[in-house]
């Protein structure tokens, strides 16, 4: 059974507004990992002061997900996350 590739999307929404939207597994084989949403996270503070982020992911690399969650964690900006199901990673 083969893994459906990860799956991320910016959404502008209102002004000053965006949404990350994560699926799928962290780590570098789904070719999405901290180095890829260091770019999309810091792109969207600069343009947006409120940010969003949707996930549901089963599960990938641990040390890639704790440097994500770090860096959330650590930014300027207002930054909500919404588990849809599960953040195994």
């Amino acid at each position: 059974m083969s893994k459906k590739p990860f799956h991320y999307e910016l959404k502008n929404q209102v002004s000053g507004s965006a949404e990350i939207r994560m699926y799928g597994y962290i780590g570098k084989y789904d070719e999405f990992d901290y180095k890829r949403f260091q770019q999309v996270f810091r792109d969207a503070l600069q343009t947006h002061s409120d940010l969003t982020i949707r996930m549901h992911c089963g599960g990938g690399s641990v040390y890639e997900g704790l440097a994500i969650y770090d860096l959330i964690l650590n930014s300027e900006g207002h930054t909500k996350v919404i588990v849809e199901g599960m953040a195994a990673s």
